[in-house]
């Protein structure tokens, strides 16, 4: 047979609330805040910074046509030619009429056609080939 124990707590009256003091911002930094709607939620603007060592994921070897990269961080894509680097979390893009060729860091090789968009995965890969992670 087994014993079951119960317990309770009780909130007293004389128990202390903490208030954290945040300094106010200077008018500077407020009027830079409300001008700044990346500021508002605390993210800084731009892409990752990559260590150089590491080494880029693919490469891209071609390019026709218009053919864009969106860096991992960032919103807009920017023009891409022969020798850009990309990086794990970048993607790329083709326009009507274009097309690139990449070659990744496993030294495979792949073609993007017309009106396509490819994401860049991670150097290391997945576990499972049938993964799509």
């Amino acid at each position: 047979m087994g014993l079951l124990a119960v317990g309770a707590c009780s909130k007293k009256e004389t128990q202390e609330t903490f208030t954290a003091k945040v300094p106010e911002p200077t008018k500077a930094e407020a009027k830079a805040a409300a001008d700044d709607p990346v500021a508002a939620v605390g993210v800084a603007a731009g892409g990752v910074q990559r260590d150089a060592a590491d080494g880029p994921a693919a490469v891209v070897t071609a390019a026709t046509g218009t053919v864009e990269v969106r860096r991992l961080g960032e919103t807009t894509y920017s023009a891409a030619k022969a020798e850009t680097k990309l990086w794990s979390g970048d993607a790329i893009r083709t326009g009507e009429a274009s097309m690139t060729t990449i070659a990744l860091a496993d030294e495979s090789v792949m073609e993007v056609s017309e009106v396509s968009t490819v994401a860049i995965a991670s150097r290391e890969g997945s576990a499972d080939p049938a993964s799509s992670a």
